[in-house]
Formats: C-alpha cells, sequence, structure tokens
C-alpha cells in the first residue's frame, strides 16, 4: 500500500512541474521585448502620417503603434514604464528627426508657424517659472530663511490651521475663472486677427 501512495504523490509532483513549465512557457511567449531602438522606428513611421495639427495622434494611438497593444490591455504599471520610455524617445526624436509636440492631449509633428509658435509660449513659460524659482532660491539663501526654517517647531501645529479658509478657497476659484475666460478670449481674439 505504501508503494502505491509513493506512486501517486510521485505522480501528482510530476504534474505540478509539468504545469509551472507550462505556465513559464506562457509567459516568455506572451512577453514581448521593445527596445528603444524598436521604440524610435515605429514612433518615426506613426508620425509620417501625422504631420501638422489637422492629423494630431493621441496618446492611445501611438502606444498601440509602439507596443501593438491597447492600453486597457495592460496593467498600470507596465502602461506607466512604456509610456515613458515612448516620452524619452519623443524628446530625443525632437533633435534630430522629427518635432513632435503636445497640444491639448494630442500630438503631432510640426508644420507651421503657428504651432511653432505654440510651443515657443510653453517654453517661455517654462524659462519664466525657472528664472522664478532661481529668484526665490537666492533670497531663500541671501535672507538666510532657512535659520528660521531651523529653529521652528512644526509639532504644533494645527491641522485646521493649515486648511484654506473658505473665503480664499472662494477666492482662489475666482481668480481661476477669470484666468480661464481670459485665455479663451485671447484665443477667440487671435483667431480671428
Amino acid at each position: 500500500m505504501k508503494m502505491i501512495l509513493k506512486e501517486q504523490k510521485q505522480e501528482k509532483q510530476e504534474e505540478k512541474q509539468e504545469k509551472k513549465e507550462k505556465q513559464k512557457k506562457k509567459q516568455k511567449s506572451e512577453s514581448v521585448k521593445i527596445t528603444k531602438f524598436m521604440i524610435r522606428q515605429r514612433l518615426l513611421m506613426h508620425f509620417q502620417n501625422h504631420i501638422s495639427e489637422e492629423e494630431k495622434t493621441s496618446q492611445e494611438e501611438i502606444f498601440q503603434a509602439v507596443t501593438g497593444v491597447n492600453t486597457l490591455a495592460v496593467n498600470s504599471f507596465a502602461r506607466f514604464y512604456f509610456w515613458k520610455s515612448i516620452e524619452e524617445v519623443i524628446r530625443k526624436l525632437r533633435k534630430s528627426e522629427c518635432f513632435i509636440i503636445k497640444k491639448r492631449g494630442y500630438y503631432f509633428v510640426l508644420k507651421h508657424q503657428e504651432e511653432a509658435d505654440y510651443f515657443r509660449k510653453i517654453c517661455d513659460r517654462a524659462i519664466e517659472g525657472m528664472n522664478k524659482a532661481e529668484t526665490r532660491a537666492d533670497e531663500w539663501v541671501d535672507g538666510e530663511k532657512w535659520k528660521d526654517f531651523e529653529k521652528k517647531d512644526y509639532t504644533d501645529e494645527d491641522e485646521e490651521e493649515l486648511k484654506p479658509k473658505p473665503e480664499e478657497i472662494i477666492q482662489s476659484k475666482i481668480n481661476k475663472a477669470k484666468t480661464k475666460v481670459v485665455k479663451l478670449w485671447k484665443g477667440e481674439n487671435e483667431d480671428i486677427s
């Protein structure tokens, strides 16, 4: 009777081993290696049909063109990883083969001067923000604000004190609405002229 049990145990172990091997083979066959070179080539081919804003393409279309898979078929970590790699290659392509930009959530290759002007405005805003950050850094060091920071006790702060007051929230929303109205007004007037 012991012999039969040993044989049954051995058969079960062999079955488990076979299942594991099948799973490994399945995982290997499902996984596809995509190199930066492959991403570059696929982006170049994809963007040949997306020159100018009229022929814009979405992030989903780009992802599918590069990976061959719908974004919904991939878990969020893989999607994030692949998209970061795609963005890196897009930045590199901007230095050589094709100048790809993003506008209102869509991507395309520059063709018209208006598109280049839009990109220039984005760069100017970024430069302005960096200049302001440099100024704040200099003020922090020159004013020795780090001394106040070093001495301040944050353990006694009340969370309620840090929350914005209702008046501040309302004023913030009013300011955001004003900014949106001004941007819309400027956008409409630029189209007219």
